[in-house]
């Protein structure tokens, strides 16, 4: 409308004005500070016809608050070269009244019509972008899509869902202030790339979680920041140093069959669901398969609550054997193992373990295993058998639990058992040095007598160093540093056992696999294994049968 766009380029030109307008009084007390007889001439020199328009143009709240705006225009006479002589003129004679009254109308106007347009601009601030953030919402990103459509300009952008990776430790190690503002910083990252004259757009949509819309000739670029991203700034007077990392789902829009907003939102969440699942990588793009296969992983959650739920889950023992310097082999502890029951069989934990970290409910499976080995400890203690300890596998994810030992502990205390029945196992891959939850949980399963062992040393590039700052009380050496060991090999490890001895750990060997392998490990001072060379995983009832006859 005329007048909107010659208000808003005076406001611009307005040099005696830099704050903001919140309220309509804002609006107002910025008009009465502007030159009106300059708006009066920018308005009367485009004529009668123009001046008109400006009154009927007007907003509503104007027109119904001014309701005889007509009347005005309709029984002045305006004197167009007195404005002028006005403007030109400051020792111009004084407004008669009814002048007087035409100018108050027209201040009236002017100041509804800056109402307007600022109110308009913080109506579109809250409905498109997010207060958090400051980025555009889901409700924008919706809009802009439906707009590439309608122009048929979709073909020429690719849309991406993407998770940052780590937040919640961030958050946890560091607070939720610097992970905001480490998110603000990796944002800016893609919006220095990002052209939104183009369409381009990145919008938050809660959580660690964005969506992006962005030519495909900027998709290089786009995927090095959600790969990798080195971030730095300073807060409180420190040096923070991050190395971003992200997931992300990708749909390549130049698919005809992407018709409306939805069906983008719902291509870029199917791909970045799959990222998260076993076996699929960081980085996902759409295809029109996806459907069968969430449904499949959906269904296989499923199962694994009603298998939890039905106790399908059973647990074997694998045993582990002392041998001594004079060759007898006895059973002196035992690591409990999860097999799942189904329609087609026993499946092993390779078959749905990775699943489960993945999906979250390894938690429940880690505390089910605990619970069940103690029910079965305690029977066979009822039975007068006398058992062994044992270890019990607990994924990285339920060492992310600030109670996770006192959880333990009341486990076991239900069951009246002594605490050094049961020994936390963890895997190598769990440790990271920033992991405050790993060592608290580990001092205080200790302070309870509850000890505790690294199970596949040697499948990760951790340092050894770093491991024993663990104050745990049982090494397990993975297979491969054992099998077809070099002599190099039988050096280092060597040296490993005497370190441990030193610090009072014991290392125990896995997956022997012949006499040569085991001859190796007794010549650099090993004695205790756990391999299926000298027996295999049992089930309950035949581990009950292995703990009236422990030795071997």
């Amino acid at each position: 409308m005329f007048l909107d766009n010659d208000i808003l380029s005076l406001v611009r030109a307005c040099s005696s004005y830099d704050g903001t307008f919140d309220t309509i009084s804002d609006v107002e007390s910025f008009a009465k500070q502007l030159d009106v007889c300059a708006i009066y001439m920018k308005i009367f020199k485009h004529g009668r016809e123009q001046l008109d328009l400006c009154v009927y143009g007007s907003s509503t709240v104007g027109m119904q608050k001014y309701g005889h705006a007509t009347e005005y225009t309709s029984n002045y006479d305006i004197n167009y070269s007195f404005i002028v002589n006005i403007y030109r003129n400051s020792d111009a004679r004084q407004l008669t009244k009814e002048d007087d009254e035409v100018f108050d109308f027209f201040r009236t106007t002017i100041t509804n019509s800056l109402a307007i347009y600022f109110l308009s601009r913080l109506a579109h601030k809250y409905l498109n972008y997010e207060s958090s953030t400051g980025l555009a919402n889901r409700f924008f990103y919706f809009t802009n899509c439906e707009k590439l459509i309608k122009q048929n300009k979709l073909g020429c952008y690719t849309a991406a869902f993407i998770n940052c990776k780590n937040m919640r430790k961030i958050n946890r190690l560091f607070g939720s202030e610097v992970g905001d503002l480490l998110l603000a910083l990796y944002t800016k990252s893609f919006l220095e790339i990002l052209d939104e004259t183009q369409g381009e757009m990145l919008a938050y949509v809660g959580g660690d979680n964005f969506v992006m819309l962005f030519l495909n000739e900027h998709f290089e670029d786009i995927f090095e920041i959600i790969k990798s991203k080195n971030l730095h700034f300073t807060y409180r007077g420190d040096d923070l140093f991050f190395n971003m990392q992200s997931r992300a789902g990708f749909a390549r829009l130049d698919d005809a069959s992407f018709t409306n907003a939805n069906m983008i939102m719902d291509a870029i969440t199917s791909a970045i669901i799959l990222s998260k699942e076993p076996n699929y990588p960081d980085y996902v793009f759409f295809n029109h398969t996806m459907g069968k296969t969430l449904s499949e992983i959906d269904s296989l959650k499923d199962s694994i609550t009603n298998a939890l739920e039905k106790k399908k889950f059973a647990v074997y023992f694998q045993p582990e054997i002392d041998i001594s310097t004079e060759g007898q082999k006895r059973l002196v502890r035992a690591e409990a193992l999860v097999r799942w029951r189904t329609q087609e069989g026993m499946a092993t934990p390779i078959d749905f373990i990775p699943f489960a970290e993945q999906s979250g409910q390894i938690c429940q499976i880690d505390f089910y295993v605990l619970e069940e080995t103690c029910q079965l400890l305690k029977h066979w203690i009822n039975l007068g058998i006398t058992p062994v300890p044992i270890s019990i596998n607990f994924s990285k994810l339920n060492f992310s639990s600030s109670n996770l030992a006192e959880h333990i502990v009341s486990t076991i205390d239900k069951y009246n058992l002594d605490h050094s029945l049961i020994s936390i196992e963890f895997k190598e891959n769990t440790f990271d040095d920033k992991n405050h939850m790993l060592f608290s949980s580990i001092s205080a399963l200790h302070k309870e007598g509850i000890k505790t062992s690294i199970d596949g040393f040697g499948t990760t590039s951790t340092s050894i160093l770093k491991l024993l700052d663990l104050n745990i009380d049982y090494l397990k050496i993975d297979k491969e540093m054992v099998s077809n060991a070099t002599q190099r090999t039988i050096t280092i490890l060597k040296s490993l056992f005497d370190l441990t001895k030193e610090l009072g750990i014991e290392i125990v060997s896995e997956g022997i696999e012949d006499e040569e392998c085991l001859k190796r490990l007794q010549e650099v001072g090993c004695h205790l294994y756990q391999s299926e060379y000298f027996d295999k995983a049992l089930s309950p009832r035949y581990f009950e049968n292995r703990l009236k006859n422990p030795m071997y």
